[in-house]
């Protein structure tokens, strides 16, 4: 997924997600802290989180990351769908290897 693609479609589950179509501006810039913008809260997090993993098939453990990672799309999309960003079933298969490797 081009980086231009995963903006357009996060912007516009921005847009579906906020009560006010008119929060989103139509020139949101990548580097734009969504946070200061009021487009995210601690409670939206959640939801954008869920959305970007049904997009991408990627799964992102929040722990693993500085916060600042989460505040833009240009952020978001260098851990979900940037080249190397881990698939969901890579980080199961790697956990199913990981127990397996405990247990003999």
């Amino acid at each position: 997924m081009t980086p231009d693609d995963f903006y357009r479609r996060l912007t516009d589950f921005l847009r579906e997600m906020n009560t006010d179509p008119d929060a989103v501006p139509d020139g949101l810039d990548a580097d734009d802290n969504l946070f200061d913008l009021g487009l995210m809260s601690s409670f939206s997090t959640i939801r954008v989180l869920v959305f970007l993993e049904q997009l991408t098939g990627r799964s992102v453990d929040i722990a693993d990351h500085d916060i600042e990672e989460f505040y833009t799309m240009r952020g978001l999309y260098g851990l979900f769908a940037a080249e190397g960003a881990e698939t969901a079933e890579a980080a199961a298969a790697a956990g199913a290897v990981a127990e397996g490797a405990t247990r003999a």
